[in-house]
């Protein structure tokens, strides 16, 4: 990309005619940079010595970064090289040119020129437009041009990157250089306040954001060796490795509270075309006033937290959407006074009123920055008391599926997130009035990313590795010490298998009688697993998101052995039987109804694994010790998934195996070629072939390199109940031949597509466990519809037969429903438009808590793009039941509106459709916001739409 010329010929001449202290800095950006190596130094010189001298003939500040290196033998007439990469083709060809013509020499000794392999800094960063001394304020706004300010630092250098994808600030506090990384898509708004300059000499740039800056801290050269001195290194821009990432250093975390980052620039300092990047960008020719102010959070360790005044009673609930709406910026923090909280305690106005003012005012658009006064006003319109339409987002759910409340910790800022819909398990389920005390936390960027290792623990080039960030502790502080919200303190109680790949665990706030020390005894035994790990890992076997069947007692399971065949392989690791009669029970209880699945994956007390129909079993249950991980008391049989239909797919990681064992690079890109639709083609989907799950051969019938795909191969009679399966024989453990894997659930890429067949074989490794560490102590319708439809027929037969349909006097319309809007008409209550009102609100309340940005993403669940706080692979099964949910509640309502029979069910079904798809009630049912109109809700009763369109065709 290139600057326009406009713009570099603009701010070369204003800095040739209007240089001062605080400047703009535009560096011309060419893609075409290059790196050469540079040879005849002599071994006592610097990088310095050799930038400057390179620079001499290339131009100053053309070099983009420096390595001064000896040779591998060092003798005494060795001499040094330096790889050199240039910021443009033509600076990297003039030291070239000068070399072929002899005229580049250090000294007395001429020096030689290659092209070197590889950059020093691949894809370097490029910065537009850099500012210098300026003064970066933080906090909050309290009024439009007034800023209530937490923190300042003086002397902050800005950069400005590339198409401003990123802003840059570096400053030093006591003693430490920082760098602070703000992203487009952390920044909310942007405006530029500039006052009269016979009143102030300075002008505000005001960044509203919505995540605060990533926070990074200076390393210090402390390894002593060469690739660390900056004698031998040279670096125009910062470079990735100079910096690690750290959590607020200033006082009372300030930058935490914070949701407005001001920068404070001389009058006379332009500044970068913001408008051109950011569309909401404003200036304004007015004052605006920066007050030193004190921290409004409640504590430091976590921030922003606020909770109401000692004397005003704030229910948990209520606290929670507060703070929510504080974090995210809907609220400004130094605003909410004793005042505000009264408007919010039950003690003086209806909890119901409470929440549908809460629910408005998250979805405003701006900063409230006078809720006391929005609160009041809003309570005073009688229309929004006494309105029948409660606006509650919330869906009746079904069975298996239970709302929780989230929070997520990233290094410098908490989010706190309402009730969201997930899948439960075995522990929310056994104390399920206990919800409101579950609490699911993630750590996470402050971009929604996920962490890395490298945040917790940098790399160093000397190998040692035991250094942690302060972001390490900070971590530890949350899962030690835990979280306070309100009167409810929340401590670590356990994280599931895949809540440790999120980086995210569960936590419970103790109450009398129930501590989360209590609910992990109640889990099982696991007073005799020393070893950290397995200990965390089997108290998540329960939080395992699951479905409750039924109950299993102990004398309904039978307890087999395992199959070694006199190996240390385990070949039945993790898998078991179940009676074909009893998995058309639990099929029945998972909903399953067109067949019954051949596998389970279980959890069953303290065991876990799969669960494969045996039609000779006549035992409920039989189960292996590989299977047993703790002791427990449970005997309820909760699924986690069975055995379906999975198609299949290569991915990148497929790709690169099945190309190191032959498979020409030719077959893939056929295999894309057909596939132009996809955005990127890493997603290649194999018709012959099934993502599946692996079970055992009990009967013995398959020979060692053999296995059976079930659901096309059904030659052997034994082996016929097991479908929609890879069965693999038990005489060879062949599932720890597949990169260790096992028989507990894992899925199994399976192809018999001829062209991906790998022309050779490996052997596998031995992927034997490492040695574990072990501790020494416990760790409604009418005659007149039927009338009106019969006229509405003549009606559109009129321009064919000649007959007009003419409307009885009995049969006109006497009050017309509240949502056509007919001021001088008398006019009823329309349920119908209420209850599209509801259903588009929630629906519309799921697309926005998710970020979803259609309608048909959400009701089809193929979701294409979702907020970076959540995940499909995840989220997405707890998206869709929660649709579900939300239609199966549309349907009740349907049912008790329609109870008088079958054609008020008819005339119900007729105005569910009516009220929205007829174009004059277009967007009405949206409830003021700027959602698109949704179409989905009449379909809830779609078998009663049918109907009525089959019956008008006959």
């Amino acid at each position: 990309k290139i600057i326009p010329a406009i713009h570099l010929q603009s701010s070369a001449s204003f800095l040739m005619t209007n240089f001062i202290s605080i400047c703009i800095v535009v560096v011309v950006i060419c893609t075409m940079g290059r790196t050469i190596l540079v040879s005849g130094f002599d071994l006592t010189d610097s990088a310095d010595h050799v930038k400057d001298l390179l620079e001499r003939i290339a131009g100053i500040g053309t070099i983009f970064a420096l390595k001064l290196r000896p040779p591998k033998k060092v003798t005494t007439t060795s001499k040094a090289f330096a790889v050199v990469q240039f910021d443009t083709e033509k600076s990297a060809s003039l030291v070239e040119s000068a070399a072929q013509r002899n005229v580049l020499r250090n000294g007395r000794f001429y020096l030689k020129v290659r092209p070197a392999d590889r950059d020093i800094v691949p894809r370097p960063k490029t910065t537009m437009f850099s500012l210098e001394d300026t003064v970066l304020h933080f906090g909050c706004l309290v009024k439009e041009n007034v800023l209530h300010v937490l923190w300042s630092a003086k002397e902050v250098s800005v950069k400005f990157g590339f198409d401003m994808k990123k802003i840059q600030f570096y400053l030093i506090y006591n003693f430490i250089k920082y760098k602070l990384e703000l992203s487009y898509e952390s920044i909310w708004d942007m405006k530029l306040h500039r006052p009269p300059a016979h009143r102030s000499r300075t002008k505000f740039l005001l960044i509203q954001v919505q995540a605060v800056p990533k926070i990074y801290e200076a390393l210090p050269s402390l390894s002593g060796l060469m690739y660390d001195d900056p004698i031998y290194n040279y670096f125009r821009d910062d470079t990735d490795d100079q910096w690690t990432r750290t959590i607020d250093f200033t006082p009372s975390a300030s930058i935490g509270q914070s949701t407005m980052l001001c920068l404070e620039v001389p009058q006379q300092c332009d500044l970068p075309n913001i408008g051109d990047y950011f569309f909401y960008y404003k200036e304004f020719n007015d004052d605006f006033e920066c007050h030193k102010r004190y921290s409004y959070s409640c504590g430091t360790r976590i921030v922003p937290v606020v909770k109401s005044p000692n004397d005003i009673d704030v229910p948990y609930e209520i606290l929670f959407k507060i703070n929510n709406m504080v974090q995210i910026g809907t609220l400004s923090g130094p605003t909410l006074d004793a005042d505000f909280f009264r408007l919010v305690s039950p003690k003086f106005i209806p909890m119901d009123h409470i929440n549908h003012a809460l629910s408005e005012m998250s979805e405003l658009k701006s900063t409230c920055l006078n809720p006391t006064n929005w609160l009041s006003l809003h309570y005073s319109n009688s229309l929004n008391l006494c309105s029948s339409f409660s606006k509650s987002s919330q869906i009746s759910l079904d069975d298996g599926l239970v709302y929780v409340y989230r929070v997520q910790v990233t290094p410098a800022k908490v989010y706190f997130y309402e009730p969201e819909i997930n899948v439960s398990n075995r522990v929310v389920r056994k104390y399920l009035a206990d919800i409101d005390n579950f609490l699911r936390v993630s750590f996470v960027d402050e971009d929604c990313e996920k962490l890395r290792s490298v945040d917790l623990s940098p790399r160093s080039v000397s190998g040692n590795n035991s250094r942690r960030t302060a972001l390490y502790y900070r971590v530890l502080s949350v899962l030690s010490d835990g979280i306070t919200i309100g009167d409810k303190h929340f401590e670590f109680l356990a994280f599931s298998s895949s809540q440790l790949r999120d980086n995210s665990t569960w936590m419970f706030a103790s109450r009398e009688g129930l501590t989360a020390s209590d609910i992990r005894k109640w889990m099982g035994d696991f007073r005799k697993i020393r070893n950290v790990a397995k200990y965390a890992a089997r108290l998540g076997q329960s939080f395992s998101s699951s479905t409750e069947t039924l109950k299993v007692q102990e004398y309904e399971v039978e307890k087999i052995p395992d199959i070694t065949n006199g190996t240390r392989y385990i070949f039945s690791d993790g898998i078991g039987k179940i009676s074909a009669d009893f998995a058309m029970e639990v099929a029945m209880k998972c909903k399953v109804k067109r067949f019954t699945p051949s596998a389970f994956q279980i959890r069953y007390g303290g065991y876990k694994g799969v669960v494969a129909v045996d039609p000779r079993s006549n035992r409920k249950l039989s189960l292996r010790e590989s299977m047993s991980k703790f002791n427990s008391q449970n005997v309820t049989l909760d699924v986690l998934i069975y055995s379906k239909y999975q198609p299949c797919f290569l991915n990148r990681q497929l790709i690169t195996l099945l190309s190191t064992l032959g498979v020409g690079d030719s077959v893939f890109e056929s295999k894309t070629s057909k596939l132009l639709e996809l955005k990127t083609k890493s997603k290649i989907f194999i018709p012959s072939g099934r993502a599946m799950m692996g079970c055992l051969d009990e009967t013995r019938t398959l020979k060692y390199g053999q296995a059976d795909v079930i659901f096309i191969c059904l030659v052997r009679p034994l082996l016929s109940k097991l479908f929609s399966n890879l069965v693999v024989c038990a005489c060879r453990s062949h599932p720890n031949e597949c990169s260790g894997s096992d028989l507990d659930g894992d899925i199994y890429f399976v192809s018999w597509d001829q062209s991906l067949i790998p022309t050779r074989m490996v052997a596998p490794m031995d992927y034997s466990p490492a040695p574990t560490e072990t501790l020494d102590h416990e760790v409604m319708i009418e005659c007149t519809c039927i009338e009106l439809a019969k006229l509405f027929s003549v009606a559109v037969d009129f321009p064919k037969t000649g007959v007009p349909a003419v409307i009885p006097h009995e049969l006109h319309v006497k009050e017309y429903p509240d949502f056509m809007e007919k001021l001088d008409k008398p006019t009823y209550v329309s349920k119908e438009a209420m209850e599209c009102k509801e259903f588009d609100y929630k629906l519309g309340h799921l697309m926005d808590h998710y970020g979803i940005k259609s309608e048909a993403e959400i009701t089809s669940g193929c979701i294409l793009k979702m907020s970076k706080i959540f995940t499909k692979s995840s989220d997405a099964d707890a998206i869709k039941m929660a649709v579900r949910s939300l239609r199966k509640e549309a349907r009740s309502w349907f049912s008790e509106m329609s109870a008088d029979g079958h054609d008020a069910g008819d005339a119900m079904a007729s105005a569910w459709y009516h009220v929205t798809y007829h174009p004059d009630y277009w967007g009405r049912c949206n409830g003021g916001t700027d959602r698109p109109h949704l179409i989905s809700f009449p379909w809830c009763v779609y078998d009663r739409l049918l109907s009525i369109k089959q019956r008008r065709r006959t």
